[in-house]
Order: structure tokens, then sequence, then C-alpha cells
């Protein structure tokens, strides 16, 4: 048996509030979720949904703040998510 390991990315928001979350561009029907805690293999995606104004993000990396992001969103890929963004873009696997 081989096992393969691989990178994940655990998120959470600060505080852990209630949150809608919005799934594909389904922007009308959205559940209410807890974000604490979970494991990501490919990517982690914030973006603003359908508000039509900017995110104001402060991002930090275990527990150090990094810096202030405003903008349309933020996407944080592991090497499995950015090989299929590259890969789909027409480049190689490096």
């Amino acid at each position: 048996m081989h096992l393969d390991n691989r990178l994940r990315l655990s998120c959470e928001v600060v505080g852990n509030p209630v949150r809608d979350i919005f799934r594909g561009n389904n922007f009308t029907d959205s559940e209410k979720m807890r974000i604490k805690d979970f494991h990501i293999v490919n990517e982690v995606v914030i973006d603003r949904g359908p508000s039509p104004y900017s995110l104001q993000l402060e991002i930090y990396l275990d527990g150090n703040f990094m810096t202030t992001l405003v903008g349309d969103g933020l996407i944080i890929a592991t090497p499995n998510g950015s090989t299929a963004y590259n890969l789909s873009a027409g480049g190689s696997i490096v």
C-alpha cells in the first residue's frame, strides 16, 4: 500500500460567527454555517458573493498578521490546487 502525503489548509473565521454561504454561482440560495476548523486539500476561495462592494480582509498566517487585502476576493491554493490551475491555463507540471 502506498500512502501519498498531501499539504492541506486549515480555515476558520475568527470569532466563529454564523455566515451565509453561497455555492457556485447561485446567489439566491444560501445556507448558514460556522466556519471553524475546515481542512482543505485544493484551495480556499474568499469572495464578496453578491455584494457590489470590495472586501477588506486582515490576513494572518499561524497567528501572525501578514497584510490587509482590499479587493474582489482571495484564492489561497495548495500545490495540488495550483497545479490544476496551471494545467488549465496550458502550463506544464513542474
